[in-house]
């Protein structure tokens, strides 16, 4: 058989250039545009015609990203899904932004199973019987049986990094007792021996589960936006493809991912003998490139999503004479995240006249800022979610306790003293620190200094009040558990994050942001 697999589109309907925004007339002229359904399509169809036995998978994050999914809110999701011929969809974290009862509800447009293994939906209304742990292939006659088993599962920090809720539950899915490993006895039980899995779970995860399993031939990733190829020259190769993992069997179960967005595809050709042991694995990712001709009726289609909010998405409200990347954000200050959380300083002043500091978790940054005009669309793009800002006032003391959270986000397993996994770097504006991931974890953290009024910094005081300007996500929610858990509660909400990053611009009219001001910043040191 051959299988078909894309993971973390994130709503890219269109032709995107490198850094994942919409493309430009430059772009295209340079030959700089990738992806697109309309490319999927052409490339999938092809597929379809050479080789027998084919099957099409994906692996999650198909929500949220651009304005496709800001306008329809996942409904040309669905009829692309559905028209591209999923035979799996394994539901990802961001499928939960707009919370369950949204995902049920665009669960039921679809024409193929939403499969997840460690999600118990039991006491959740909205998903109850929604959400398989695995669905079973039989449309094609192979050889030795018909049937494949195909397991779902997702990260067990999905509370954490979205809109889950509190009672849909979310378990380990690793391990020799645990829910993965648990559907393959089911599928063993029913005869059904061939399975491939599919994960939203991030490749450094994917090989736990790996490790910690049997019975799998195959795992197809999703999370971690990781481009696997056999030419480890190829920029941006994390790992081989398709990569070898002993399992628990002693036996070889092997990953694949094909990075983001649709960029790639991923085409991998499996066999497997009468006892159901893998025979052959051949395959890699395709890139979509211009050279890839896109699907002039499912291109007409995209234009026609595009009409009611392209006019709007194309005003300019001010420019930026430099690009600002989100690739530099984790570990150190950079333009892009100082943007934001100086965005949300500047929305709040304190009654008390404390020291107003403004953060902004990396997860939250969706895209890049190219250099030239800045438009409507462009805020909307790196700025997606319906986050709105709230502030938390803060002892000195913790603030460094929230410090100490983001440190172990390197070098460490990334999980707090109560077991919770911190998720995401953070950006800064008005506080600068030092973080050395080569000490223990929670004594990472010194040279704590704090912005008081313009380019004027002082020292840290464990004993003082300090007013910190976030989003609802990390306040309300603890939001990957950057806050400490005792902060974590139901602050006033206000402005949307989004409505006040738009005023900013409109107000500064070109975006120039030295590095000063973002540099040091709360950063990473060498030991």
């Amino acid at each position: 058989m051959t299988l078909i697999h894309t993971n973390d589109i994130h709503a890219r309907m269109d032709e995107f250039s490198s850094s994942g925004i919409d493309c430009t007339e430059k772009n295209r002229a340079d030959r700089r545009c990738f992806g697109g359904i309309a490319r999927i399509k052409t490339l999938v169809d092809s597929i379809r015609e050479k080789d027998p036995n084919v099957y099409m998978v994906d692996a999650g994050d198909e929500f949220q990203g651009t304005l496709f999914y800001n306008y329809y809110k996942g409904n040309v999701t669905a009829e692309y899904m559905n028209a591209i011929g999923l035979d799996a969809f394994a539901v990802g974290n961001h499928e939960f932004d707009d919370g369950p009862a949204h995902l049920g509800n665009f669960i039921k447009k679809l024409n193929m199973p939403a499969i997840s293994s460690n999600i118990d939906t039991s006491a959740e209304p909205g998903l109850n019987g929604l959400i398989a742990p695995y669905t079973v292939f039989t449309k094609y006659v192979l050889r030795f049986g018909t049937r494949i088993g195909c397991i779902g599962f997702i990260t067990r920090t999905t509370p954490d990094i979205s809109a889950a809720g509190r009672l849909a539950k979310f378990s380990d899915p690793a391990g020799a007792n645990g829910p993965v490993q648990r559907a393959v006895d089911k599928l063993h039980s029913l005869g059904i021996k061939r399975i491939i899995a599919v994960s939203h779970n991030g490749l450094e995860d994917d090989r736990v589960v790996a490790a910690s399993t049997k019975g799998i031939s195959v795992i197809v990733g999703g999370h971690s936006h990781s481009l696997m190829h056999k030419n480890s020259s190829l920029a941006g190769v994390r790992a081989t493809y398709p990569l070898p993992v002993k399992n628990a069997a002693g036996e070889d179960t092997y990953i694949v991912q094909a990075k983001a967005w649709g960029e790639w595809v991923g085409r991998l050709q499996i066999s497997w003998d009468a006892e159901s042991k893998l025979t052959a694995l051949n395959g890699d990712p395709i890139q979509l490139t211009m050279d890839i001709p896109q699907h002039n009726a499912t291109q007409e289609i995209v234009k026609k999503w595009r009409e009611p909010f392209d006019a709007i998405a194309k005003t300019v409200i001010g420019s930026t004479p430099n690009a600002m990347s989100r690739g530099s954000c984790n570990g150190i200050g950079c333009a892009i995240g100082w943007f934001v959380a100086d965005t949300l300083r500047q929305s709040y002043k304190s009654p008390a006249n404390n020291p107003v500091i403004g953060m902004t978790n990396v997860g939250g940054l969706r895209s890049d800022i190219a250099a030239g005009d800045i438009t409507v669309g462009t805020i909307l793009t790196v700025l997606p979610f319906p986050n709105t800002a709230t502030t938390v006032p803060m002892t000195g003391a913790q603030v460094v306790a929230m410090l100490e959270n983001i440190a172990l986000t390197q070098n460490s397993d990334g999980l707090r003293a109560d077991g919770k996994k911190v998720t995401s770097f953070a950006q800064y504006a008005g506080l600068r620190a030092e973080l050395d991931s080569s000490k223990a974890k929670f004594a990472r953290v010194s040279k704590v200094e704090v912005e008081v009024s313009e380019g004027k910094w002082e020292a840290l005081d464990a004993a003082k009040t300090y007013e910190i300007v976030m989003v609802d996500f990390l306040s309300n929610i603890g939001g990957d558990a950057i806050l400490p858990a005792e902060l974590v509660k139901n602050y006033e909400t206000r402005q949307m994050l989004s409505d006040l990053a738009l005023e900013y611009v409109k107000a500064a009219k070109v975006l120039d942001i030295p590095a000063a001001k973002f540099q040091p910043g709360v950063r990473f040191v060498a030991a």
